[in-house]
């Protein structure tokens, strides 16, 4: 029997991931996963070959179609990383590789900006300065989902809520924001609702999907996120634990904090949310560190979250993004003694995620207007039941764990689906399509010592914020 699915793709920081959502039942969604690397050739830069992308989307949807049996594809969604950036010619071949987020070559020029050095706008400006003829090749400044999607249908946008920075309120550009750097308004492509119809498969895709089905605008991957963790309700927060961390809270009361990006209204609710530099690959890097897998390190953790050591972790081991925006920041171990292991370090280092997750939640929640007592999590690090636990312990919240994880594949799907006239809007298929699989509660007997870490934790960054600069120029000269 032929079966009508609909499908997403996350074009993420270190895999695609694509999912299979079926119309007619309520199962969880069939996923694929595929990596691809990242080059470092130096220090601050990092690039990826956007044909990466386009090849991983083609083996996640051969993947699919092998295993899921007769189907007819009715919509395309597709999310991606944010503040990547890709400069294309006219034909829509990139000039250079991609520029991804935890690039900081461009701090100087940000900073000229009064930006960051991820902004687009100090890319573009940076491009100019030291690559000039790079800069006269480019066409178009586009992020990977808008490339991608222009691989699909041939068509060009990108969406208001991608554009982080240089829109307004209206969901247009901001032509003051935009007189920053000459020429921005005509490399910057035009934009459109993230839940539009941008076009249709067009069958040369190199992705091989079939011909005129539907594809959405699409939008970032943490509104991806936000979408298919169902946050658009007064009050919900989600932490999107992957590489990095997303943490967000959701508001009638479009406020502001220092640090926080307050996303223009949609359905009229506003996003207030961080992105931290570094979540997922903390760990990943303490686990290089110690010579072992992902897996391992994280049954070590287990065996020191039974006797915990007063270790506080910083992990600022890219710079950081919100809430301090400090490129100079560096990752730092507080406390250590003879008496600290292996197995220490790896849960300061989960601790240390947790802590920003909590710095982050109260910005959120000050920006928002209210404090919420329950946290979403998804993303590839909500599947570890100990992290979960330490981030309810730390945060004083409730986590619930959600069924989905990927929960970017399936905000990607359901603005697909909304594209393909299949839902009137993504927040009501959300509401539909999401659910809860575990709630895991706060410690209370660790409610002390996670006050006083996190005291550490940050007092601590407060005192080496003046050094970091130094340790920085030290590394140059």
């Amino acid at each position: 029997m032929t079966r009508a699915a609909a499908l997403g793709f996350d074009v993420g920081t270190s895999a695609v991931k694509a999912g299979l959502l079926w119309l007619d039942g309520d199962e969880p969604m069939q996923t694929a996963s595929r990596p691809y690397p990242t080059a470092r050739p130096e220090p601050g830069r990092v690039e990826q070959d956007p044909a990466d992308w386009i090849a991983a989307m083609a083996e996640c949807w051969a993947e699919l179609r092998a295993v899921a049996g007769p189907l007819e594809l009715r919509s395309v969604g597709l999310c991606s990383q944010v503040n990547t950036h890709l400069f294309v010619d006219e034909g829509l071949e990139p000039v250079a590789p991609a520029i991804t987020w935890q690039d900081v070559r461009a701090a100087e020029a940000g900073a000229e900006l009064g930006r960051d050095a991820s902004f687009a706008l100090s890319r573009l400006a940076w491009l100019e300065r030291t690559e000039p003829r790079l800069r006269a090749a480019t066409r178009w400044l586009l992020l990977p989902k808008d490339y991608c999607l222009a691989v699909l249908t041939g068509e060009l946008a990108s969406d208001p809520l991608s554009a982080v920075g240089l829109v307004g309120a209206d969901g247009a550009y901001l032509d003051e924001t935009l007189a920053l750097v000459e020429g921005a308004e005509r490399v910057l492509p035009p934009l459109r609702r993230h839940d539009d119809e941008l076009g249709r498969t067009r069958g040369d895709d190199r992705v091989g999907l079939p011909v005129g089905v539907p594809v959405a605008v699409g939008a970032m991957d943490a509104w991806g996120s936000f979408f298919g963790a169902g946050l658009l309700h007064e009050g919900r927060a989600l932490d999107l634990a992957g590489t990095s961390e997303v943490v967000g809270v959701t508001s009638v009361h479009a406020g502001s904090e220092p640090g926080i990006v307050s996303f223009p209204p949609v359905e009229g609710l506003t996003v207030h949310a961080g992105p931290t530099q570094v979540g997922g690959g903390a760990l990943e890097w303490v686990a290089r560190l110690l010579r072992t897998s992902v897996t391992e390190a994280l049954a070590r953790a287990e065996q020191a979250d039974a006797d915990p050591q007063q270790l506080v972790f910083l992990p600022h081991l890219a710079g950081e993004r919100a809430p301090y925006w400090n490129a100079d920041a560096r990752g730092v171990f507080l406390g250590l003694t003879t008496a600290a292991a292996a197995h220490d370090m790896v849960l300061a280092v989960l601790e240390g995620v947790a802590h920003s997750v909590r710095m982050l939640l109260d910005a959120c929640g000050r920006a928002a207007g209210l404090r919420p007592d329950r946290l979403r999590v998804a993303g590839g690090g909500a599947r570890s039941h100990l992290w979960n636990q330490l981030k309810a312990d730390i945060t004083g919240h409730s986590v619930d764990v959600l069924v989905d994880l990927d929960a970017g594949v399936l905000g990607a799907t359901l603005m697909g689906m909304v594209a393909a006239g299949l839902g009137s809007d993504v927040p009501r298929l959300a509401e539909e399509r999401v659910s809860v699989a575990a709630t895991i509660e706060p410690r209370p007997e660790r409610r002390r010592r996670a006050d006083e870490l996190f005291g550490a934790y940050s007092e601590g960054y407060r005192a080496l914020e003046p050094l970091f600069p130094k340790l920085g120029d030290l590394a140059s000269g």
